[in-house]
């Protein structure tokens, strides 16, 4: 994580907490487990400090070590493991399927679930900005991925339960895409068997990724990488806890039993659009490495509370909003809750964590919760 600034809202932090940049704080914020940060002071080695925003700002460090500063640096991935083409482990060739498939295809914008005919072979690959990015479910309950984009629409359905389109029905076990000409009002079809990989990467930016209610949420686990930025621009909820509002509530020490996770891994900036709801929710595991997750109305919109499900990795601290030890002057107020299914204590991990998202390397995993 890197950084963490409370405003006058008592915040809890449970478990360990690590920042590359300095961390900045306002308030009382207590930190349950060890705190870390790799900054050092270029004109004095020996200042490693956090800062404090005002004279009433006074931190309660109760792990072992409470606070250390000058710690080395956690690096985060490369970006050639992202979207190098040449790579065949980059997120970018794992949902393409090979260097040729993305060579041949980049002349076009479009999205593309790679098959040789039959079969469905990796992910989901999309040329070009995506205008909106909506995850849910389709009238069978099936997961559904609508991918917007100027003059096309392609909605790729995992067919669980069969479904029917017009006069034709699609069976279970079969990928169903539906590309869409909204100029020409033409649908073209395909269905292939097996089921994507559970990557989908944008070579380009995603300008409004959503997972409402009425969209039904996320079924299934996924991840969104993208080599610019990804956008949110409305709730990101579980197909589970649209059901069941109170699935991460649990007694301390379980993992909340639901089957969806999300991971979201981009290359540029990952933030909230300046227009999104007043309450937001956000499950997802959000991985920013050019620079931070923020929200962009920050410094001058009035929000409600931002709730998020999951955690962060970015490169540097992204502002949500201004406090001050009096109160909150713009922007949201944090509910941060880490995602227990997380946890490297957790038998079932593999199983829950988003597919192929990024975890090895020289990684410290975060356990926080932030509340009022």
């Amino acid at each position: 994580m890197a950084g963490i600034r409370s405003g006058f809202m008592v915040a809890t932090i449970l478990g360990p907490l690590h920042s590359n940049d300095r961390l900045h704080m306002a308030g009382e914020p207590t930190f349950d487990g060890p705190v870390t940060s790799s900054w050092v002071n270029p004109t004095n080695p020996e200042d490693v400090s956090w800062e404090a925003y005002d004279a009433q700002t006074d931190p309660n460090f109760l792990g072992d070590p409470g606070y250390q500063g000058g710690v080395d640096t956690i690096p985060l991935p490369e970006y050639r493991n992202i979207s190098d083409p040449t790579d065949p482990n980059s997120l970018q060739s794992i949902a393409a399927g090979s260097e040729e498939f993305i060579n041949d295809h980049s002349a076009t914008n479009g999205a593309y679930v790679p098959n040789d005919g039959s079969n469905v072979t990796d992910g989901i690959w999309v040329k070009g900005t995506v205008n909106t990015l909506t995850l849910g479910v389709d009238y069978q309950g099936n997961s559904q991925i609508t991918i917007a984009q100027t003059g096309k629409t392609t909605t790729i359905y995992k067919v669980e339960t069969p479904i029917t389109l017009g006069s034709t029905t699609y069976p279970s076990g079969t990928t169903l895409i539906d590309d869409y000409n909204t100029v020409t009002h033409i649908h073209t079809y395909s269905n292939p068997s097996g089921y994507p990989n559970g990557v989908l990467y944008v070579d380009g930016s995603i300008n409004n990724l959503k997972s409402t209610t009425t969209d039904g949420g996320l079924k299934g686990k996924l991840t969104i990488a993208s080599d610019s930025t990804v956008t949110i621009g409305d709730n990101l909820l579980y197909n589970t806890r649209v059901n069941d509002p109170n699935c991460f509530d649990v007694p301390a020490g379980t993992f909340p039993d639901i089957p969806d996770s999300l991971g979201l891994v981009s290359e540029g900036d990952i933030m909230i659009k300046d227009n999104a709801p007043n309450d937001l929710e956000i499950d997802a595991i959000i991985m920013a490495l050019r620079t931070s997750f923020y929200y962009e109305g920050w410094k001058y919109n009035m929000q409600g509370d931002l709730t998020v499900h999951g955690s962060f990795i970015q490169k540097q601290r992204g502002p949500v909003g201004t406090f001050n030890s009096w109160g909150k002057q713009s922007g949201y107020t944090k509910d941060y809750q880490f995602d227990t299914r997380m946890s490297i204590d957790n038998p079932d991990l593999g199983q829950i964590l988003p597919p192929y998202f990024p975890t090895t390397g020289k990684y410290i995993k975060l356990y926080w919760k932030e509340v009022d």
